[in-house]
C-alpha cells in the first residue's frame, strides 16, 4: 500500500484542533446560558442547551472531513505479490539470433520473422509459464520462467542479434540452458520450443538430446528460412554490405532443417517451417502443447497499483447526508414526553 499524494494527510491536524474548539465552545454556552437564570428552566426555555445533541450534530460532518482528507491523499493498493493458481505447463524458448538469423530470404529478415512467430505462439498459451532464451555462440537467459506474458513480449521485442556476448551457433549448448530454466521436478509438464534456421557450428546437439529425453522434455523446433539460401547484410560505418567469408566470397546462408527434424522426433515434439504469412505453424505447436499433461502451479504475481480514494469518499458523502437529516432542535415527541 501506497499513499500517492501524503501532503494532503498534515489536514488531519485540524481535526483535533476543531474537537478542542468545539468543546470549548460548548463550555463557553453553559456558563453563558448557567447566567441566565435556573438551569431546569433554561434548558426547558432554549433548544439544544444540553451537549448530547450538539454532539451528534458534529460527528457526522466531522467525521467525513476526516475521510475526505484521506480520499485527497489518494491511497493505493494492490503492488504486491499475490498467489495465483494457474493450470499449465512450463516452456522455454530458444531464439536463434546469431547472424544467419539476418538473412534476408524472409522479409524483412529471418529473425523479425522468428520474433513476429514467437508472439504469436505466446498468445495462444495464456496458462503456460514461459522463459525466453537467446543463443548464438553463447546462449543468454532473456526472462526467466513467468506467467507475465506482457513482459515476454516486452522483452521480446527489444532482442537483436547484439543480445549474445559472442557469435556463432552452438544448439546443443542452447538446449541444455533451456533445461535449467525450466523449474524442476516438473516431469510430463516441460516443454522447449527451439526457432532456428538449423545452422550449428558446435556439434554437441546430441549430448543434448540424450538430457531432454532423461529430463522426458518435450521439444518442438521451428524452422527459419529457405532451401536457397539468402545473402546477410552487415552493417559497417553506416553502410550496408554482405558478409564475406575469409577469401572474401559473399556468404550465402543455406536453411538446414534435418538436425530441427531429428530433435523433434527424438524428443516427442513437432517440426514445422515457419512462413510469415501462415498460421499454421502457430496451430501446430500450440495443439502439440496442448496435448501434453497440465500441471496446477501457483505463481507470485506483482498487481499494479489502484487508488482506493472510493473506499473513504462514499462513506464521506453517506456521513453528510445523515447531518442533513439530524435536526438541531430537539424532536416534538421528546419535548412533550418531557414536558408530561
Amino acid at each position: 500500500m501506497e499513499i500517492g499524494q501524503p501532503y494532503y494527510l498534515f489536514a488531519l491536524l485540524l481535526i483535533p484542533a476543531m474537537v478542542f474548539l468545539f468543546i470549548r465552545y460548548l463550555q463557553w454556552r453553559k456558563r453563558a446560558l448557567h447566567k441566565f437564570g435556573d438551569w431546569n428552566l433554561v434548558s426547558r426555555l432554549v433548544n439544544n442547551a444540553g451537549i448530547i445533541r450538539p454532539v451528534v450534530k458534529m460527528m457526522p460532518p466531522l467525521l467525513a472531513l476526516m475521510l475526505i482528507i484521506v480520499a485527497l491523499s489518494d491511497i493505493q493498493s494492490g503492488n504486491a505479490s499475490r498467489m495465483i493458481r494457474h493450470e499449465g505447463i512450463d516452456v522455454a524458448i530458444v531464439l536463434d539470433v546469431s547472424n544467419s538469423m539476418l538473412a534476408t530470404d524472409e522479409m524483412p529478415n529471418r529473425l523479425s520473422t522468428a520474433k513476429q512467430f514467437v508472439a504469436e505462439l505466446i498468445s495462444q498459451l495464456p496458462e503456460t509459464r514461459i522463459a525466453v532464451l537467446t543463443f548464438a555462440g553463447l546462449p543468454v537467459l532473456q526472462t526467466p520462467i513467468t506467467i507475465d506474458h506482457a513482459a515476454v513480449q516486452l522483452s521480446l521485442s527489444t532482442i537483436t542479434v547484439e543480445h549474445v556476448p559472442e557469435q556463432g551457433s552452438d544448439i546443443g549448448a542452447a538446449l541444455l540452458d533451456a533445461i535449467n530454466a525450466l523449474p524442476e521436478n516438473q516431469q510430463h509438464y516441460r516443454a522447449i520450443i527451439l526457432v532456428s534456421d538449423g545452422e550449428d557450428h558446435e556439434g554437441k546437439v546430441q549430448n543434448a538430446i540424450q538430457a531432454l529425453k532423461k529430463e522426458r522434455i518435450v521439444v518442438c523446433t521451428a524452422g527459419i528460412g529457405s532451401e536457397a539460401g539468402a545473402t546477410i547484410p552487415v552493417i559497417s560505418d553506416g553502410s550496408v554490405t554482405l558478409k564475406k567469408d575469409r577469401q572474401g566470397k559473399t556468404v550465402i546462408s543455406i536453411f538446414q532443417d534435418a538436425l530441427l527434424r531429428d530433435i523433434a522426433k527424438k524428443c516427442n515434439g513437432v517440426y514445422v517451417k515457419v512462413d510469415g504469412g501462415d498460421k499454421s505453424a502457430v496451430k501446430a505447436i500450440a495443439n502439440q502443447l496442448d496435448s501434453i499433461n497440465k500441471n496446477q502451479f501457483d505463481e507470485k504475481l506483482l498487481v499494479p497499483l489502484e487508488s482506493r480514494f472510493q473506499w473513504f469518499l462514499l462513506p464521506a458523502l453517506v456521513l453528510l447526508l445523515i447531518d442533513f437529516f439530524i435536526s438541531k432542535r430537539k424532536t416534538q415527541w421528546l419535548r412533550k414526553r418531557k414536558t408530561a
